[in-house]
């Protein structure tokens, strides 16, 4: 069984040991990077969770909170993967929709919205089949990516 867990003394070490395959470096960052970001983006609520099956670590999952001045504010999730040796096995769609029941639970915001490279063809069928589309934002400094939201 999929579930989610908050990263502590107990499974650092294994959450930190997870790895991506070498052709997805490029779309997700390290375990200890995700890890790292999420404690330094504390300010907008970012929080790294463990991705378990029956308990054990076998991917992240990163959200944060954005509040915005002239719109309405949302949840990110900017980092989600699951260790090479387990993937292709639906538990990335499980996870997805834990998180996404999760943020939704929470009641903090409307909708919640990610990017993804436009180039990560699977992980786009993914966020589409789970209801993402495109929200027609556009980043001049980085081109190669996809902004996908849906509402909760």
């Amino acid at each position: 069984m999929i579930t989610l867990q908050e990263i502590d003394m107990h499974n650092f070490s294994a959450a930190s040991k997870l790895k991506v395959h070498d052709t997805q470096k490029a779309f997700v960052g390290s375990a200890d990077w995700i890890m790292a970001l999420a404690y330094a983006d504390r300010g907008r609520n970012a929080r790294v969770m463990a991705i378990a099956l029956n308990g054990t670590p076998i991917g992240l999952a990163m959200t944060s909170e954005v509040a915005m001045e002239h719109e309405a504010g949302f949840y990110y999730i900017p980092q989600l993967f699951i260790d090479a040796a387990y993937q292709g096995r639906g538990y990335g769609r499980r996870a997805m929709e834990l998180v996404i029941a999760m943020l939704a639970a929470e009641q903090h915001y409307d909708s919640v919205r990610l990017d993804v490279h436009r180039s990560d063809i699977a992980a786009i069928h993914l966020y589409r089949s789970l209801g993402f589309s495109e929200t027609g934002y556009s980043d001049p400094a980085n081109p190669a990516l996809l902004f996908l939201g849906r509402n909760l």
